[in-house]
């Protein structure tokens, strides 16, 4: 009887401790699919980017040269006659414009961090912002002359012609190229789903290089340089 009592016992311990396991084992699952949906977005060094003054990026191709293009700057397009619509330059050689970001979901910690899929507004560092404009925060304006929504800054009074804004926010989301190659969502306001930032080649009508654009695929993919670093940092393939 005691040796019956001691096995039962035992097998009723060894339930208890496979249960607690398997129990374990689920929540470190579901937090470690919870933490990898909320990754830290990095710089080409490896470093987080964090929101606000004083932290300044460029976007650029994962690698250096290869006919991808350089930065993100400002031209003139379609019926502008100002320096108002986002596009990727044609040249390597160039850096583009450094932008910055505002975290419109703050981390619990504050240190600012940008996570992957968190709502943002990006705009170009104030010094680069032409006269002809108020505010060099990224805008999407819908294009009814080329059936495209566009990334542009200011409103729709700084867009002469057939453009419309359409309200929403900006994400990054990693596309798994050794942890540092992003692609730009853009989630409009009360729409079913998100777009990805595209590139739209419009050179008969722009003023140089292409223009950023929403589609439902092929997206625009790139690295975060820090301001200052050398061009030739985003060799990371």
């Amino acid at each position: 009887m005691k040796r019956a009592s001691i096995s039962s016992s035992t097998s009723a311990s060894a339930s208890t401790t496979s249960a607690s396991f398997s129990l374990l084992f689920f929540f470190t699952l579901a937090f470690s699919s919870s933490n990898n949906a909320q990754q830290v977005v990095v710089d080409t060094h490896g470093d987080p980017i964090t929101a606000g003054d004083g932290e300044y990026f460029n976007i650029q191709p994962p690698v250096f040269g290869l006919d991808l293009g350089g930065g993100v700057r400002l031209g003139k397009t379609g019926f502008s006659q100002c320096t108002n619509t986002v596009l990727q330059d044609p040249n390597y050689l160039v850096t583009g414009i450094p932008v910055k970001f505002t975290n419109l979901r703050p981390t619990i910690s504050g240190d600012n961090q940008i996570l992957e899929g968190s709502p943002l507004e990006i705009e170009f560092i104030e010094s680069e912002k032409p006269k002809c404009v108020e505010s060099s925060k990224w805008e999407v304006l819908i294009d009814y002359h080329l059936r495209r929504a566009y990334i542009g800054i200011g409103g729709k009074d700084d867009h002469p012609g057939n453009s419309e804004p359409l309200k929403g926010t900006f994400r990054i989301k990693n596309i798994g190229i050794k942890n540092k190659v992003y692609k730009l969502e853009f989630c409009g306001t009360g729409l079913p789903s998100c777009f990805v930032v595209s590139k739209f080649d419009n050179s008969r009508d722009d003023d140089g290089g292409e223009r950023l654009v929403l589609a439902n695929y092929d997206p625009f993919t790139f690295t975060f340089v820090k301001k200052k670093s050398s061009p030739l940092l985003p060799l990371i393939i």
